[in-house]
């Protein structure tokens, strides 16, 4: 990774402690540019030169579907996915509500000539129905003391903050002309499953492969159910699914596995019949 005249040592001596917030642009292994700041949890990845939030088996499977297809990025925080993707993808489109993530996001891209005219923001939320919604902006300190601005969600975690009013939507209501959706990866802090059931119609005329946060302890939280309402529609439409452990392991999945796992928490890949050759590059990354 290029550093441009800020040291990744500065950075981790930093923290938030320090004022004013410090910024400056670094381009990562994949030539994508980035506004980092001192103050934000997730651009430690880009700063420490870390590995990608992008776990390496997507990238296979993306250099596989990618061609004159779209990709849905719902929840896209500052663009750690939506850029990688503008790179494999025709066109992006994420929805990122919350302010300070979005103003990140749109900064993020417009470093990136080669990319600006394929990635298109939206500032809804992506729900089960269209009209206005409560939507919690939510900027928690990481562990590090770094402030993290991507938990922000339609569920306030008990912290007794107060919501604004956001347009909500639904992916079946958007028109996205002939082209095939081939990839939605959707990260919405415990809304998933409201997401999935206002995609129903896209999803059985498309058959993405989709990319889904499960958080046992979100639906703990949110007094939801989240997981296993996610994993049902999909089961619907019978897709395979592959969870990716906090650990780095991959194991393929069903229903019992999530009955008797109701603390854990993974990122579920999620593939639809009508991809054998998906299926087998994920089957070359299973673990267990």
């Amino acid at each position: 990774m290029q550093f441009l005249g800020w040291s990744k040592y500065q950075f981790k001596e930093l923290k938030t402690r320090f004022t004013p917030e410090i910024q400056k642009v670094v381009r990562d292994k994949d030539d994508i540019n980035w506004f980092a700041s001192n103050k934000y949890s997730l651009d430690r990845h880009k700063i420490r030169d870390e590995n990608s939030m992008i776990p390496e088996m997507l990238y296979e499977i993306f250099r596989e579907i990618s061609y004159k297809a779209i990709a849905l990025d719902v929840g896209a925080n500052a663009g750690y996915w939506t850029l990688p993707l503008a790179k494999y993808f025709e066109s992006v489109h994420a929805w990122e509500p919350d302010d300070l993530a979005r103003t990140k996001l749109l900064k993020n891209i417009s470093i990136n000539p080669k990319l600006i005219t394929k990635v298109f923001v939206h500032s809804e939320v992506v729900t089960d129905k269209i009209g206005n919604i409560d939507f919690f902006s939510i900027h928690l300190k990481d562990g590090d003391g770094l402030i993290n601005s991507g938990l922000g969600g339609i569920y306030g975690r008990s912290l007794g903050l107060s919501p604004s009013l956001v347009s909500g939507i639904t992916l079946d209501s958007i028109d996205f002309g002939c082209q095939k959706i081939h990839f939605i990866k959707i990260d919405v802090e415990g809304a998933e499953s409201k997401v999935l059931l206002g995609a129903c119609s896209l999803i059985r005329s498309n058959l993405p492969i989709i990319f889904w946060e499960s958080s046992f302890g979100l639906d703990k939280n949110n007094k939801t159910r989240n997981v296993l309402s996610s994993f049902s529609i999909l089961q619907s439409f019978e897709y395979f699914h592959y969870a990716l452990m906090q650990d780095g392991s991959i194991t393929l999945v069903n229903s019992d596995f999530f009955r008797d796992q109701t603390n854990l928490d993974c990122d579920i890949l999620s593939v639809p019949q009508n991809f054998p050759k998906i299926q087998k590059i994920a089957s070359k990354y299973l673990t267990r």
